[in-house]
């Protein structure tokens, strides 16, 4: 998002990572380079609670401007009764460019596996555009949109720098499907050392419930 290409003027190399909010950055893996990005999410709401883990994503640089995705199955872990669900296996591409103070990426993702061991699902295909800019030396939007079979999402966010190592962001977004689902978050990250974020998130889902989470993203 806006804001991590904010904080990534200062750092020695170019630094995009997806998470978190509810958008992909606008920015590319550098070739050669391989970034790790993980997490937990807490959901809740209709009287239950899921937590979903590992949210395991790993970028590497092909040439500029353009990246190999490779996502492991994430768990969701009903507290109470319920079974664990499991995701799939998704493989994608990633092109990012950036015109007349303007960035943009596109990233395109299919299923290619599941999990044999749990209940899976093969998931659906999904097509992400994601741009951004600044509007001041510590202030930047951002926007997307995504679409997949029978459904679709659309946000925006506001992103401001806290000093050299740290980024904070507010976002609303519109998810759709059967219904109209509102979202509004707010989360921020910390620079813990060269190349690694660790950040934190909460989001507002006024007609089905809130997310909190966590994670950490590394390139190296």
């Amino acid at each position: 998002m806006v804001w991590l290409w904010l904080l990534s003027v200062a750092q020695a190399a170019p630094f995009n990572p997806d998470r978190p909010g509810f958008s992909d950055s606008t920015g590319a893996v550098p070739p050669g380079a391989l970034m790790t990005e993980l997490g937990a999410q807490l959901s809740t709401g209709g009287g239950a609670s899921v937590l979903g883990a590992p949210g395991l994503l790993i970028r590497g640089g092909l040439v500029e401007g353009l990246e190999l995705r490779v996502s492991a199955p994430d768990l969701a872990i009903p507290f109470g009764d319920g079974d664990i669900g499991v995701g799939a296996t998704g493989l994608g591409l990633k092109g990012a460019a950036e015109v007349g103070g303007i960035a943009a990426s596109l990233v395109g993702t299919i299923p290619v596996a599941a999990a044999s061991s749990l209940e899976a699902g093969l998931g659906d295909p999904a097509l992400s555009a994601n741009v951004g800019g600044g509007l001041s030396d510590s202030l930047g939007w951002g926007a997307n949109a995504v679409v997949q079979p029978g459904a679709w999402a659309a946000s925006a966010s506001l992103g401001t720098s806290l000093g050299e190592r740290a980024g904070a962001y507010l976002q609303g977004a519109a998810l759709g499907g059967d219904d109209v689902q509102p979202l509004v978050g707010v989360g921020g990250t910390v620079m813990a050392a060269e190349a690694l974020q660790l950040d934190l998130y909460a989001d507002w889902l006024p007609r089905s419930g809130a997310n909190i989470g966590a994670g950490i993203a590394k390139q190296w």
